[in-house]
């Protein structure tokens, strides 16, 4: 019996038991140092659209749980709608405050008087083919 795994290229190759067990978590290196990735069938299906979580859960715009009637009040006269101020689940005195959305988020921060600087400082960024190549080429150095 074979078992199909495929490279970076789509090309499909069929490892025999040996090999198949000595993938380690779906992937194989073959005597080439190709890299080759566990698959169910002889095609590769695309995958459906990643789902994006819209909700945003900020633990920096937070608060202890004395200044909570302060900020239901701050909330109540800023007017911004999406915000909600949930309990820390691994710190029951610590409220976290959730969006519904990035905008409620960059509405709830400036009335805070607060900012955003992740974007401007790469979080936002994309990456090039080259960075990705690069990084590729970093974590399957042996």
């Amino acid at each position: 019996m074979s078992y199909p795994f495929i490279d970076d290229e789509g090309n499909v190759h069929n490892l025999d038991f040996e090999q198949m067990i000595e993938a380690k978590d779906g992937f194989y290196q073959l005597d080439d140092g190709t890299w080759l990735r566990r698959v169910r069938g002889d095609s590769v299906r695309a995958p459906k659209g990643i789902r994006q979580r819209t909700e945003i859960i900020s633990d920096s715009m937070g608060f202890i749980e004395k200044q909570l009637p302060d900020m239901q009040k701050h909330l109540k006269q800023s007017g911004v709608r999406g915000v909600e101020f949930v309990r820390d689940k691994t710190e029951p005195k610590f409220f976290q405050v959730k969006c519904d959305s990035p905008n409620v988020l960059q509405k709830y921060l400036k009335s805070r008087q607060m900012a955003d600087y992740n974007t401007k400082n790469g979080s936002g960024a994309m990456l090039s083919e080259q960075q990705l190549a690069d990084a590729k080429e970093l974590v399957l150095r042996k």
